[in-house]
């Protein structure tokens, strides 16, 4: 279709807009959506950060519902953060009016007798959360009628849904939503660049409907990419003072200078270290005669001064600020202006976040690039954030993992529909729920043994062959005015680490979910060595101390995160390669090269298996298949007692054999179990790690699942046997190498 036959469907109320704002035409994305959205067909918009594709949704749906006005809600908008739903409200809103339609944002920050004059008077357009929906389900009598005339429900930011407990809960409120007014309303997601889009579109229908389309739209008017990545080595040889305060300063003034007639934005780990950086400025603002003025931005600042920091950001001149240092808070699509540059300090194994980051560069026209720049302190950091880099300059993003046995999510939505129909038959329950996406692995029997589970532990109980929500359900999650209920995702992805009283950094979920079973373990974080004394599974929270000297990490993980396949397999092609990448700069490039050298000699291919293997019971299997696959062949492993209890750990480059007595070496070990391995199907994987899975609960939800089904979500969190078997079947034989 050409653009000239797309404008001709459009609310002619629109192009007069376009026409006023002076729009030359529609963009990439906007052209190749219109006809589908326009026509009702489910699908995933995939474009690049500032692409248009709010615009690319709402247009075509906003011209083609402006001629069924009715009285209910047509559109629906769900967005993961009140933020962006703020961000978005101006837009839509103008959109809306100008197609003779109104629209109506609510989430928590919205007063109670705002909410009620909107749901006796509905908009045509609601912009929400999933929490928000699942407070107006259980909350509103009548919501029914509310949505009964829904013809278009639109996911921003779905990939920040789909692979986690709040896109379980999406998913699960649309089968409900779709089950109450009895139709099914068009799907349409919003997402950057993903590594598997197609697994997204199965997310998106669920089980009871055909995978739609996916739109795709490259950047247009491609910029320049100016990326570049340094480091400031702790153990730099030049220091004059301590090392690591030395390489701090560097870090520093290196930063200070780079901002300095810049606007731009600085993500960092933490809050803490936001603060701390802020801090630091406010120091040095005091020396200067043009001192940088910055803010912060993240979960701890308030929403009125999130939002000022966005506010000040957009305006030019010295009535602005410089800088805004920001944790992951600023990485989805909240409109923050044109920003000259994007500062990272440490790393990020992700390739998504990195173009998402830098995608709020060079969006000016007369902006010649994009510009990132990476400022590490570690040379693991550096090795992991050069294959990011890399992956980024192709655009290419890592793949989604997402859950098929969120046991924990169906107790949550049977204490939810339980309690807002005062009631729900099981098999209607199931029959609603059965649908999405996160449980489609979960079989009918499992379902009714976790009901008769529930009942057992008074969660539920049985009146008259309906489940309601029984005395301890009541206990754990109606307190509050029922908040527990709505919010009961609050606690995000990550652990924070504490040494005493000192923040030290993060941690992924799924990591410590798969150690806190047994304690103490070990963990790198920050470069160092670290003893988990203590987690606190509800609070996140995990208390440490360092090791002592030759102890050895049972498990390894980057930063917290979880490094990719995708992000794993580039980094062992560039180190074989043997070529220092062009935007690594300064020490980095040494420090790089220094690390394909001690490559050279290992014949690792890409695509296979190599075993490096000690005199005896010792060794490295080389893989570079990412944390969550080696983090599975080493569970494998314990689980058939091929190997001891503490004798093997993962990284993402490695699986790692430690000596222990043994009639056969570990070379002898693996090819002897090797085939049983590549013949194992993915479900008996499962059902092997279930043996030695079963952890502690990690949540209110998880402390409800008998022991089988914890184990079950654990694996599912924490575990990826798709992603190993896929492996095996490509790796063929062990190729083995004896070290001298």
């Amino acid at each position: 279709m050409t653009q000239e036959n797309t404008l001709s469907l459009f609310h002619p109320k629109l192009i007069s807009w376009m026409k006023d704002k002076r729009w030359t035409g529609l963009t990439a994305i906007q052209q190749a959506a219109f006809n589908t959205i326009y026509c009702g067909e489910d699908c995933i918009l995939e474009a690049p950060t500032a692409g248009g594709k709010t615009e690319a949704v709402f247009f075509p749906v906003l011209s083609r519902e402006a001629n069924k006005k009715t009285d209910s809600v047509q559109v629906l908008y769900l967005a993961p953060l009140r933020a962006l739903l703020n961000n978005v409200e101006l837009r839509v809103a103008e959109y809306a009016e100008i197609c003779g339609f109104r629209s109506f944002k609510w989430h928590g920050d919205v007063d109670n007798r705002g909410k009620w004059k909107e749901f006796n008077n509905p908009s045509h357009v609601l912009m929400t959360t999933p929490e928000s929906m699942e407070a107006i389900f259980q909350s509103k009598p009548g919501w029914i009628k509310y949505f009964k005339n829904l013809s278009t429900v639109i996911i921003d930011e779905a990939h920040n849904f789909a692979a986690g407990d709040r896109g379980s809960h999406l998913a699960s409120i649309l089968e409900r939503l779709d089950d109450a007014i009895k139709k099914k309303p068009q799907r349409v997601a919003l997402t950057a660049t993903i590594g598997n889009p197609d697994r997204l579109l199965l997310w998106l229908a669920g089980t009871k409907r055909t995978p739609g389309k996916r739109i795709y739209a490259s950047a247009t008017n491609e910029k320049k990419k100016n990326y570049k990545l340094e480091l400031f080595d702790d153990s730099s040889d030049d220091a004059t003072g301590p090392a690591e305060n030395m390489a701090k300063y560097q870090l520093f003034t290196t930063l200070h200078e780079g901002l300095i007639n810049h606007r731009s934005l600085v993500f960092v780990r933490s809050r803490n270290q936001a603060e701390a950086f802020a801090k630091a400025f406010a120091e040095e603002a005091k020396t200067r005669s043009r001192p940088l003025k910055v803010r912060t931005h993240h979960s701890a600042v308030s929403k009125f001064f999130r939002e000022q920091a966005e506010e000040c950001l957009k305006i030019k001149g010295e009535s602005g600020i410089d800088a805004v240092l920001s944790t992951t808070t600023l990485e989805l699509g909240i409109d923050i202006g044109e920003i000259d540059r994007v500062y990272q300090i440490d790393g990020n194994p992700s390739p998504s976040a990195l173009l998402q980051r830098v995608g709020r560069t060079g969006r000016r026209s007369e902006s010649p690039q994009q510009f990132f720049h990476g400022l590490l302190n570690d040379p693991d950091d550096l090795i992991v954030m050069a294959g990011v880099v890399s992956l980024g300059l192709k655009g290419k993003s890592e793949a989604l993992i997402m859950p098929s046995r969120s046991f924990h999510i169906i107790v949550h939505q049977l204490i939810c529909m339980a309690h807002q129909a005062h009631g729900v038959q099981p098999s209607k329950a199931w029959e609603v729920l059965s649908g999405c996406d996160s449980f489609k692995d979960i079989t009918y029997d499992e379902y009714n043994t976790l009901v008769s589970h529930l009942l057992e532990m008074r969660i539920l109980r049985d009146v008259d062959g309906d489940l309601v929500v029984g005395e301890e359900g009541e206990k754990k999650f109606l307190g509050a005015g029922g908040r527990r209920l709505f919010a009961v995702f609050e606690t995000g992805p990550m652990f924070e680490v504490f040494e005493g009283k000192n923040h030290v950094g993060s941690l992924d979920s799924g990591f410590v979910e798969s150690l806190c079973k047994e304690m103490p373990f070990y963990f790198v974080l920050a470069g160092i060595l670290w003893k988990a004394e203590k987690v606190n599974l509800e609070a996140h929270l995990v208390n440490a101390s360092r090791s002592q000297a030759g102890d050895a990490p049972v498990w390894n993980t980057f930063g917290g995160h979880d490094v990719s396949w995708e992000v794993a397999q580039e980094i062992g092609k560039l180190l074989k390669k043997g070529e220092t990448p062009e935007f690594l700069k300064g020490k980095a490039r040494d420090v790089f090269q220094a690390r394909c050298n001690q490559w050279e000699s290992v014949p690792w291919v890409p695509g296979q298996v190599l075993f490096v293997a000690g005199l005896k019971t010792d060794g490295q299997l080389i893989t570079f298949a990412g944390d969550r696959i080696n983090r599975t062949f080493a569970k494998l492993l314990l689980a058939d007692k091929i190997i001891p209890k503490g004798r093997v750990s993962a990284s993402y480059d490695s699986i790692d054999f430690k000596p222990f007595k043994t009639d056969m070496s570990v070379v002898e070990l693996l090819q002897q179990y090797w085939d049983s391995f590549k013949e194992m199907s993915e479900g008996a994987m499962v059902k092997k790690l279930e043996v030695v899975a079963s952890g502690k609960p990690f949540s209110r939800l998880t402390a409800c699942l008998p022991p089988q089904f914890l184990a079950a979500t654990y694996i599912d969190r924490a575990m990826d046997c798709k992603g190993l078997k896929t492996c095996l079947n490509q790796w063929g034989k062990i190729r083995i190498l004896i070290k001298a």
